[in-house]
């Protein structure tokens, strides 16, 4: 239940801040968004995600257009660019890759539509928010918990598995865990 509780909550907050951030509305009054993920419809944390969004919205009453790519960043620009084309008071998207919407939200701006990030971040872009981890920090804590509670050491190799290499979530974190891994001469894969 807390889980679905602040997958609610952040559902709800990427809404408020386009809603807030966008003066336009649809002609019957009702405020229309697009959600855009990169992940998958069936994957359990998009499941609890889609369930707090579909909610927020209701609660909100605006008009959500949701959808998933499950990995595929053809298909996600696709969406991206569809969503441009129906002038919507906002656009929430993930990044699953440093720089992969950058002309796309150069385009938003341009139309006077606010993007928000969330979940992952690419600031680059020029997106108006983010509402997501600082997953620089968190990389950078998981990486100090290791160090001082002695379960690492120097010359120590960690591993560092993720489900896709060279995600945005991935480079982000990895850049917080060398910036303590490095000058303690830990290395990590």
């Amino acid at each position: 239940m807390l889980k679905f509780g602040l997958k609610l909550a952040a559902a709800a907050t990427v809404f408020a801040g386009i809603a807030f951030a966008s003066p336009v509305m649809a002609q019957d009054g009702q405020k229309t968004f697009y959600l855009l993920s990169h992940g998958g419809p069936s994957d359990a944390f998009w499941l609890d995600w889609n369930a707090g969004a579909t909610k927020a919205c209701d609660q909100l009453k605006v008009t959500c257009k949701i959808s998933f790519s499950g990995g595929d960043m053809a298909a996600q620009k696709e969406a991206f660019n569809s969503a441009l084309a129906a002038k919507p008071d906002g656009i929430a998207t993930t990044s699953a890759q440093p720089g992969l919407w950058t002309e796309e939200v150069k385009a938003a701006k341009a139309a006077g539509i606010p993007i928000v990030f969330f979940n992952t971040d690419d600031p680059a872009t020029g997106r108006q928010a983010y509402v997501g981890a600082d997953l620089k920090e968190a990389g950078v804590i998981w990486a100090k918990y290791l160090v001082d509670h002695k379960m690492v050491k120097q010359g120590d190799k960690v591993f560092l598995p993720v489900e896709v290499p060279g995600a945005s979530y991935q480079q982000l974190e990895t850049e917080g865990i060398a910036s303590v891994f490095d000058p303690l001469g830990i290395k990590y894969d």
